[in-house]
This record gives structure tokens, C-alpha cells and sequence, in this order.
């Protein structure tokens, strides 16, 4: 943040840092990434998010678009952008906000039908787990967003698999990102468990942090 008095009056100019791409952008040229590149965006992005939660700051439109690459190619740093939906009041956490297709169930049903009025930070944890979804497999989860989209996935508590197409996701990878997709957000991991997740461990070696990070300092 930048402030400069100019004819009498304070100006604030916001500085921000010039990104070469989108994770979209990034998807569009490989088709679909590597399990280690994609338990490293994730792992990422939920550190990320623990320090925006432990700030009390909930980003709300978690989605491909919105998460920026400093290089189109490896390595590269991830940096979340577009926080013109977050907040950090609870009393803002019922508004219908976000990107369709990307909105949890409890941010759609919010106050509806026995659901709480307020959601919290667990809607990020959902859209997250949108975003690895397609990072494994190359598809948009709910690629149409359509009138009976709020009741098709609300009926499918009791089996949870959606339209979703596993056939190219490994049995790991797949079991975080169900855990991630819980509907009801108090079965939902968390941030902190989403970190400890096998998938994200074994995939984020202490090696191939440091040769991704030092690649670009």
C-alpha cells in the first residue's frame, strides 16, 4: 500500500504483483497435472486459507480463475486473488455469494429447510476441494450450472459421488477430495486435516518443495 498527497488530498495506490497466468491457464496448457504438482498447489492454497481463517477471513469464491501462477510453467509460486466477496464479519456469512457451481450446499441453503442461517469457513474448504477435482482430472465437477443443482446435490448425502468421473483419480486423491465435498460442512475436513492428509504428505516431499520454492527466489 502505497499513500502520496497530491494537490492537498491523500491517495492510496494498492500495489499488487504481476502474475503470468491463471491455474486455469495452467490447466488449459497441460490438460490435467501430476499428482505432486497438484497435492502442491492444494497444500498451497490450504496454508493459505489457514491464515486467512485464523485472521477470521473467508475468501468465499474459491475457483480456478482466482488462484494466479508467478510463472505458466514449473516452478512456480501460488498466490489467491479476488477477494472482492471475502469478509471477515460473521454477520455477512449468510449472503449468497461465490461463482455457480462452486458454492457449497450450506452457502445455497443457507437459513433453508433446517440448514443454519450462517455458513462458515468450511465453504472454502468445498470450493478447494472443486479446485483439486479438476486438477486430477482434467473436468469441471459441475460444469453447468442449472435450476436443480441445489437439490440434486443435497440428495445425494447419502451417496456422495455426484456426476463426478473417478476413473483417471487415484484412491487417495479421491478420498480427500470426498472429504473435502462432505455436504454437510460439520463432517467437511478441515483446513488443518486437509494438510495432513496422506495424499498431500506424500506428494509434498521436503525435495520437491525446496526445488520448486528456491527454483524462483
Amino acid at each position: 500500500m502505497v499513500e502520496e498527497e497530491l494537490k492537498g488530498r491523500w491517495w492510496g495506490s494498492l500495489i499488487l504483483e504481476l502474475c503470468s497466468c491463471t491455474l486455469r491457464d495452467r490447466l488449459k496448457m497441460v490438460g490435467r497435472l501430476a499428482d505432486e504438482e497438484a497435492a502442491f498447489v492444494t497444500k498451497s492454497l490450504a496454508e493459505t486459507l489457514r491464515e486467512m481463517h485464523n485472521l477470521g477471513v473467508v475468501h468465499r469464491d474459491m475457483k480456478l480463475e482466482n488462484v494466479l501462477l508467478t510463472h505458466p510453467a514449473q516452478p512456480y509460486e501460488v498466490k489467491l486473488s479476488d477477494f472482492g466477496v471475502a469478509t471477515d464479519r460473521a454477520d455477512e456469512m449468510h449472503h449468497l455469494c461465490g461463482t455457480p457451481g462452486y458454492m457449497s450446499p450450506d452457502v445455497l441453503r443457507a437459513g433453508e429447510g433446517g440448514w443454519p442461517k450462517y455458513y462458515t469457513q468450511a465453504v472454502d474448504v468445498w470450493g478447494l476441494g472443486l479446485i483439486l477435482y479438476e486438477l486430477v482430472s482434467g473436468r469441471v465437477a459441475f460444469p453447468e450450472y442449472h435450476s436443480d443443482y441445489v437439490e440434486s446435490l443435497l440428495k445425494s448425502v447419502d451417496n456422495v459421488e455426484f456426476a463426478l468421473d473417478w476413473s483417471d483419480v487415484s484412491s487417495e486423491a479421491k478420498d480427500l477430495i470426498m472429504g473435502m465435498l462432505e455436504v454437510y460442512p460439520s463432517r467437511r475436513l478441515t483446513v488443518e486435516q486437509v494438510l495432513g492428509q496422506p495424499w498431500i504428505v506424500n506428494n509434498t516431499s521436503e525435495l520437491f518443495t525446496r526445488n520448486l520454492i528456491c527454483k524462483i527466489m
